[in-house]
């Protein structure tokens, strides 16, 4: 059946008084000032937690606590994206290492035993990196074409990873032997289907952030649950409680591992508890994060693994 969409576009000031029609509270002018930044449309994921079946908000709910986790997830999105940064430059850096020890500088572009899952996963990936390449505007990329173009149709594998996307990046690792992606998972402290799993998983959440969408309360039965390292070969994620493969505390945990695999010294974590610290009454349930969660073996210091 066929309907139509009819709801009429509201001026700052109807929106204001929509909101607080159904029991929203707040100063007025504070209202407006926000909506006119960021719409109504993309604060009301934020504020649907606070609403009833009816329709109206729940007694004493606040404008500015919505504001608040719309501001809490704003930066904990950006310190996800550093972490996801630093872990994909380290795996651009390792699978180019890896592979072309092995296969050599060209081996990914002309020898199909470098590659034996392509067709698994993507098979028109070679030509995916070249489309990537030709509109490359890396100065060694451009260069080496340049130079090598009539004789090399593909630039080293060094210089490709640095060129293509965390897309394409991530369907390159899958395609590898699986050699190749032990030998990666190994510096990242985990077993090679673990780590794919989170380069999955990692790819999404790093499209969603760079989306400005809302983390904060993501399901990821929705997009890519992540698999978790097994009692046997990774107990910290046990004691004291499971930590679960479902929800924003499995993302965190996540970056977490990987930043202590290659960045011992970072302060990463400590920047994650300063946020937690300066939006106390933003809701951690949505997130799947404990009481105790800074108490877990994963997240009480900078460990080795």
């Amino acid at each position: 059946m066929e309907m139509e969409y009819n709801k009429p576009s509201l001026d700052i000031n109807q929106q204001v008084q929509r909101l607080m029609g159904r029991g929203m509270q707040g100063d007025p002018e504070y209202m407006a000032a926000k909506l006119a930044i960021v719409s109504y449309n993309r604060l009301s994921a934020y504020w649907r937690i606070y609403r009833n079946d009816d329709g109206r908000f729940m007694p004493n709910t606040s404008f500015k606590a919505v504001w608040d986790v719309y501001v809490f997830d704003q930066r904990l999105r950006l310190l996800v994206m550093d972490a996801i940064e630093r872990i994909e430059v380290a795996v651009r850096s390792r699978l180019a290492y890896h592979h072309s020890q092995v296969y050599g500088p060209f081996g990914y572009a002309n020898d199909p035993v470098s590659l034996p899952a392509i067709g698994k996963h993507n098979p028109q990936l070679l030509i995916m990196i070249q489309n990537q390449i030709s509109r490359s505007h890396v100065e060694y990329v451009m260069n080496f074409t340049q130079m090598y173009g009539d004789k090399h149709e593909y630039p080293p594998l060094w210089m490709t990873v640095e060129a293509i996307s965390f897309g394409l990046l991530v369907n390159l690792y899958r395609s590898v032997p699986d050699k190749i992606k032990k030998s990666i998972a190994i510096e990242f402290c985990v077993c090679a289907p673990v780590f794919e799993s989170w380069m999955i998983m990692l790819r999404i959440i790093r499209n969603i952030s760079a989306h400005h969408a809302r983390l904060w309360n993501i399901s990821l039965e929705m997009t890519a649950k992540p698999k978790l390292p097994d009692r046997n070969n990774g107990r910290q994620w046990y004691i004291p409680t499971d930590i679960s493969n479902k929800n924003m505390y499995a993302i965190l945990s996540i970056c977490k591992w990987c930043m202590d695999s290659i960045s011992p010294s970072s302060n990463w974590y400590r920047r994650i508890f300063k946020l937690f610290d300066d939006f106390l009454s933003v809701p951690r349930s949505y997130m799947g994060i404990p009481d105790d969660w800074r108490n877990h073996e994963i997240w009480k210091s900078t460990h080795s693994h």
